[in-house]
């Protein structure tokens, strides 16, 4: 009699699943009530029929704080779940001596566990700039799909909102997409024991450039 048991069932999700759990993320920090100036909505009367003032609008300063503050939020979750994500890949590998071994692990097994493909293009300045292209960045295909139609156009992201983007307009715009990976790749190479900043140009389509700065050394 054979005992063994079968192999329990693998349960799987979908890879479309999380890129559309991703759109939410997004919009639910951006737009929702992740948003640091985000207003519930209210009902448009009250039920003695009175009708209700409706919220007060800010400033374009403390709009532009707001949308700064929201962006640093969605990159410090991106930067948590790098930071624990890169150790899953890393933990039966050597120790890595160098900011280039490093990120060439980021652009191989990293990106391959998270995306299923390896960065397409890896360059550096040897003085601490490393720039990581995918030319078709999965988070950006389905945004860009709604966006052909539409006044595009290449813009650089970060969370420290200094001059990295446009504020935060309507739903979905392909720079928003783009600050949560920041965050992953700054916080799996700070965990690899590089710290830097990190932020994206959107060169068109679904090609994204990542700029890593190496910062000391």
């Amino acid at each position: 009699m054979n005992s063994a048991r079968p192999p329990p069932h693998k349960r799987q999700v979908a890879e479309s699943s999380l890129d559309f759990l991703m759109m939410q993320v997004v919009t639910y920090f951006l737009h929702g009530p992740g948003a640091a100036a985000y207003v519930p909505p209210v009902p448009s009367a009250v039920p003695d029929g009175n009708a209700l003032p409706p919220p007060p609008l800010l400033s374009p300063a403390d709009a532009a704080a707001a949308a700064a503050e929201t962006r640093r939020r969605l990159e410090g979750v991106g930067y948590d779940v790098g930071h624990r994500l890169v150790e899953r890949y890393a933990v039966e590998k050597e120790r890595m001596d160098s900011d280039l071994e490093a990120v060439k692990f980021v652009c191989r097994d990293f990106w391959e566990g998270v995306f299923k493909k390896h960065v397409d293009v890896l360059r550096t300045n040897h003085k601490g700039l490393y720039v990581l292209t995918d030319n078709k960045f999965r988070w950006l295909g389905r945004v860009w799909a709604d966006e052909d139609s539409e006044e595009g156009g290449a813009g650089a992201v970060g969370a420290d909102g200094a001059e990295v983007g446009g504020a935060i307009g309507g739903r979905g715009k392909p720079e928003d997409y783009v600050v949560f990976p920041c965050g992953l790749i700054c916080g799996a190479l700070t965990r690899l024991g590089v710290r830097c900043r990190v932020t994206a140009e959107i060169a068109g389509g679904a090609q994204c450039k990542f700029s890593v700065q190496v910062i000391g050394g």
